[in-house]
């Protein structure tokens, strides 16, 4: 059988070819366009020869289904495997970047870059070997290396070639994949020599080629090359290979070993699991950046040595270390975890008294947040506050007398102040969102709002007169949204803020920490960069020596936040803890020997709600989030957003639970990591799924096609919007509405699909609401400072439809009414209510739906389906504990030598 190649422009099923790429052992490699889904692909046809041959046709199609099956962010995504006539393709994603072919042909890598490739591929073969797949042909050419600096595993399957390979005893290409006289399939240079024997082997084959691999990555020398494909597979049966730190001395011990042992020839010798070769791969790298970070946290010398003197330190040093056991760390201080409040209620955010003798805390009473206090030589702990509102993030008076917090003061946010032993609190100064004071109590540092939409910082005396507002850069220049946190150092010489920075462009708002001095004379200082943006608050404490502080940070692998130590002069930082829990609000206890903080578990559930109100049952609960559910128009599956796996992920399932599958992850989007995800909301013709993605570059709306496939950006960059949330969609799915920030300010917009065609419907509209599209396409709601409103969907006078303030809200499927959840008039507790959207008269549905949950945003999506409304809600336990025996750094040998 004889078939033409195809030239650009032609078309295989519903792919456009664009050009050719390269060819394989099996096929030629074309980047094609997707038509039904608008995607760059790289597709994969067989060669004539080899498409006529029925095994080479079951193997394609094996070769689809398997790497289908697989979701890793370092294995290359496969999505399709078909034949068109005579031809047989398959179809993966598009990939910009080059192989590590490529990049080896400078010579070996650089160790931490060695590092990070080689954990990155041992992920992808663990991930694969978990799911009974062998790739049997591992090199440097199926390693792709994306511009974002991941790598792609890819070609799983095609360990065998045409049958038009290679005698063995001919000089071939020492990198081709081949089929030998025997039944041998795959690279000579990097196979194991049970493939060399002619038999496929398990997994252990896998992590021979990939140990063959990591030696060429350390020295830039294949360790069985030879002149030709007999000798090489001779030396693979037979020889040993070059110590390694012989050619790279800079290699260390633990690596040499790992790739010593996947280069055993006996495959029992191997390891037992990929995972722990990947596990161990990536303790060398852990503690590679350790051992740098430690270096550059090192104080520069303040008398060097002489030569002379270095030499024989360093000799001395060196066999000392040399006589310490290999394998053996320098032993960490021993931790001890020891909980102080566990009701069954929300507790929440410690902090430490002056003396460092008592907690405080907040904790949930019947719906509202009051403050606690405990002496912890005492075995129960005193309510200091009983409000009808909700007292937040505590702090004790300089004395320890009494104490402030944040509550409502009127339509605005408060200082609030208490005694430690209960009292009438008495209101402090208000507009204040975050505040602190220093150690001799005599000075505020507040977060107050400028505008609706953001906030400056301000100074006070403690009794909140004499308020002046910080006028040095940046926050003479720049806007910060609302949330944050500020704390005075011990020595009172400096206060810590972290803020969100809008600025006065049109760059995404970023958060990040500033180092202020109290002396006005003094610049402010970026610090703590090595925290890197987030979306999630980063509560931190500052450590006794008024240098380290103590930070809650999100894990983007797993969605967890854990207790990290940072240094405020350097970009040195050391992971404290790391449980199933997430702990949060760290306070640092005056002596710097205790940490307290919160042991938090916020879970959210899928919730229906009768379309009367009346009845409300759990859909969807698992020990994992699920939230932000959307109904598709058919009514026939939901998607909703998900931790179940570690990170944010969006997953569909159907209407009667018998199956779900993810269709937005992490690896769509690269190295970008997720902070959040979330608004989803399908186009009326139920093809394309929009959502709101918060990552490092900003927060924006994103498109995927409702089967999954790559994302792309509703709104390119470069728009003015630098903020968008709240996706709607019109009747005919040609328009989105949705919530834009220019710098500062929230505006209602409406953008056209596939162009940048931006129109701005409202301005000053809340920063958190949504856009509610109706199903009849004539009107738009949003909330505005005044309360619910609706638009004409080309713009014009917006119509108050109630002053209500709305938890969530959306139109029933005829746009005749909207269902919303209000507070009930019990604090803090849900009612449902429904408003006629012509006469705008208003009914309470239930007046006690459920609680309030304790959660930054306790209610994420309100969607209608088949069987009423579909929400999720959150539940809270949060308990303190108190962590003792942590350390902080001590000065290294390098230290003291250069002392």
């Amino acid at each position: 059988m004889s078939v033409a190649e195809p030239s650009s422009g032609d078309q295989l099923g519903p792919y456009r070819i664009v050009g050719r790429v390269g060819a394989g052992g099996m096929g030629v490699v074309f980047k094609a366009w997707d038509t039904r889904l608008e995607r760059d692909v790289a597709l994969k046809i067989l060669h004539s020869e080899a498409g006529a041959d029925d095994s080479h046709r079951r193997r394609l199609l094996a070769e689809g289904r398997a790497a289908s099956a697989l979701n890793h962010p370092n294995i290359l995504r496969v999505y399709d495997a078909a034949v068109d006539g005579s031809s047989f393709y398959l179809v993966s994603e598009w990939l910009e970047g080059n192989s590590l072919r490529t990049e080896l042909q400078r010579g070996g890598l650089p160790l931490k870059r060695l590092l990070d490739l080689a954990v990155q591929i041992a992920d992808g073969l663990a991930a694969a070997h978990a799911m009974g797949i062998v790739h049997r042909d591992i090199k440097p050419e199926n390693v792709m290396l994306a511009r974002d600096g991941t790598a792609r595993i890819v070609d799983f399957g095609l360990a065998r070639a045409e049958k038009r390979s290679t005698p063995t005893a001919e000089t071939i290409a020492p990198t081709a994949t081949v089929s030998l006289d025997g039944g041998i399939s795959g690279t000579p240079a990097y196979m194991s020599p049970e493939q060399a024997r002619g038999t496929f082997g398990d997994f252990r084959t896998d992590q021979f080629s990939f140990g063959a691999m990591l030696y060429e990555m350390a020295t830039g020398m294949r360790p069985f090359r030879r002149d030709t494909a007999a000798e090489t597979l001779t030396a693979v049966l037979h020889d040993e290979p070059k110590p390694i730190r012989e050619i790279n001395a800079r290699v260390p011990n633990a690596f040499a070993w790992i790739v010593e042992q996947c280069l055993a020839k006996d495959p029992g010798e191997r390891y037992a699991a990929t995972e722990d070769l990947a596990r161990e791969l990536r303790r060398v790298r852990e503690h590679l950046r350790v051992a740098l970070t430690e270096e550059a946290h090192a104080e520069p010398a303040r008398r060097p040595l002489g030569t002379a003197a270095i030499v024989t330190l360093a000799a001395i040093i060196g066999a000392t270390l040399v006589a310490i056991p290999a394998g053996l760390a320098p032993v960490a201080p021993e931790l001890r975890f020891t909980p102080i409040a566990s009701e069954a209620a929300y507790e929440g955010t410690p902090v430490w008294s002056p003396d460092g003798l008592s907690l405080a805390w907040v904790a949930d009473v019947d719906g509202v947040l009051q403050v606690f206090v405990r002496r912890l030589t005492d075995a129960i702990s005193t309510p200091v506050t009983d409000g009808r509102f909700d007292a937040e993030e505590p702090f004790w008076s300089a004395d320890g007398r009494g104490l402030y917090f944040i509550a409502p003061a009127g339509s605005v946010l408060g200082l609030w102040s208490v005694g430690a032993a209960s009292g009438r609190p008495d209101l402090v100064i208000d507009n204040v969102n975050h505040a602190a004071i220093d150690r001799s109590g005599h000075k505020l540092a507040l977060l107050r709002t400028d505008t609706a939409l953001n906030q400056r910082l301000w100074w006070a005396s403690a009794d909140g007169g004499n308020p002046t507002i910080e006028e040095r850069p940046p926050f003479s220049d720049s806007e910060f949204g609302l949330g944050g946190q500020l704390k005075f150092s011990p020595d009172g010489e400096a206060v810590l803020v972290w803020v969100f920075v809008a600025g006065k462009t049109t760059a995404a708002p970023s958060s990040t920490f500033y180092l202020v001095p109290a002396d006005p004379g003094q610049p402010i200082k970026q610090v703590l960069t090595q925290i890197g943006a987030t979306a999630n608050l980063p509560a931190f404490s500052w450590l006794a020596d008024n240098r380290h502080v103590v930070v809650g940070v999100t894990d983007v692998a797993s969605g967890r936040r854990h207790i990290w130590m940072a240094d405020t002069q350097s970009t040195w930082q050391r992971r404290l803890t790391s449980t199933h829990t997430n702990e949060t609000w760290p306070a640092a206890s005056p002596d710097g020997r205790r940490i307290a903080y919160a042991s938090e578990e916020v879970d959210f559930d899928l919730v229906a709600i009768s379309e009367d109100g009346q009845v409300q049952r759990k859909s969807l609960a698992t020990a994992r989030n699920e939230m932000d559910p959307a109904w598709t128009p058919a009514g026939d599956q939901y998607a909703f957003v998900t931790d179940r796996t570690g990170p944010m992920e969006i997953w569909v399932r159907s209407r009667d639970g018998q199956w779900e599958r993810p269709i937005v992850a992490g690896r769509d989007f690269g190295a970008s990591a997720i902070d959040t995800l979330g608004s989803l909301a399908f186009s009326p013709d139920g093809r394309t799924l929009a959502y709101h993605r918060r990552s490092s570059d900003g927060a924006s709306l994103w498109l995927t096609p409702a089967t999954g496939g790559t994302p792309v950006k509703l709104i390119a960059d470069g728009s003015p919007y630098n903020f968008q949330d709240g996706p709607s969609w019109s009747a005919d799915s040609e328009w989105v509405a949705f919530i834009g920030a220019m710098g500062s300010d929230f505006n209602l917009a409406k953008v056209r699909l596939g162009t940048n065609e931006i129109v701005t419907l409202l301005e000053h509209v809340l920063p958190f609401t949504r856009a509610a599209w109706s199903p009849d396409g004539k009107w738009i709601l949003c909330e505005t400072a005044d309360g619910l409103i609706r638009i004409p969907e080309n713009g014009g006078r917006p119509e108050l439809i109630t002053n209500e303030s709305l938890l969530a809200f959306t139109w029933t499927r005829d746009s005749r009414r909207i269902i919303a959840l209000a507070e009930a008039e019990a604090t803090g507790h849900i009612a449902v209510i429904e408003i006629d959207a012509v006469t705008r008269a208003l009914k309470t549905l239930n007046s006690d739906l459920t609680t309030i949950p304790i959660a930054n945003q306790p209610i994420r999506g309100f969607s209608f389906g088949p069987q009423g409304l579909l929400t999720s809600l959150a539940s809270a336990r949060s308990d303190i504990w108190v962590l003792d025996g942590f350390e902080l750094p001590r000065r290294g040998i390098l230290d003291w030598l250069r002392r």
